[in-house]
């Protein structure tokens, strides 16, 4: 029995030490953040290889935010040129609208960097006279149907070595979602004449409606008095 209780605890060790040592892997995360009271939208991506990937390959990451319809609200593309950080990472920052929502999408690479050229056709006709990459731990396996995923993921190289043309192996995406919300609040003020005696309140809604401009509303000797006619934009039935 102790016999076995050892045999067991050496299998384990050796397969975790083997799942260690095989780590290669494209570390991928997308972050989006709104300031409250600003509304500066900010999404950060980045791309991170483990030290084995860092070997043969250098991250890459393009960055881009939509807003609910789709529109491009901000976009950038960066590289870890030389492969000297092993990572790489885009921020973008612009002010958002009020009520709006945004998806930030990361699309993470690894770029290999390891490369020779085939003057012959040991490797076939479509690689014949043409600078042949290699990807060691078979990252291209994940590009021909690219999956996307919430806030981050990690791609496993499995391996075995493949030879490629282009460079840039598109792993997969991650995103990230949030929304600045559009509000409005109902506020009371004193109303005080002259000889600082308070006759009342003066009522009034103040907010920030869907179209980014502030709003305020009240009523002056029965007058109704609204100076944006949308407050009702940021009002929902509860």
């Amino acid at each position: 029995m102790k016999n076995l209780r050892i045999t067991v605890f050496a299998c384990f060790i050796f397969l975790c030490c083997s799942r260690i040592s095989l780590a290669q892997t494209v570390y991928g995360t997308t972050e989006l953040d709104i300031d409250p009271d600003t509304g500066i939208v900010t999404a950060t991506c980045e791309t991170d290889l483990d030290a084995n990937a860092q070997n043969y390959y250098s991250a890459m990451v393009h960055c881009t935010v939509k807003d609910a319809d789709g529109n491009l609200a901000a976009s950038g593309t960066d590289s870890d040129v030389d492969g000297w950080n092993g990572y790489i990472q885009v921020v973008l920052t612009f002010t958002g609208v009020p009520g709006a929502t945004y998806t930030a999408t990361a699309s993470h690479s690894a770029v290999a960097i390891m490369d020779d050229y085939i003057d012959d056709g040991t490797l076939g006709p479509r690689f014949q006279n043409q600078w042949v990459y290699y990807d060691p731990y078979n990252f291209g396996l994940y590009e021909g149907t690219p999956a996307q995923y919430d806030g981050s993921y990690e791609w496993f190289g499995p391996g075995p070595e493949q030879r490629r043309l282009p460079s840039t192996i598109h792993t997969g995406n991650t995103t990230a979602t949030k929304t600045w919300p559009c509000f409005a609040q109902l506020k009371y003020r004193a109303v005080t004449p002259a000889l600082g005696i308070s006759i009342g309140n003066h009522s009034f809604w103040w907010g920030h409606p869907r179209n980014g401009r502030s709003l305020s509303g009240g009523s002056d000797r029965g007058r109704h008095l609204v100076r944006q006619r949308n407050i009702s934009s940021c009002l929902h039935p509860g």
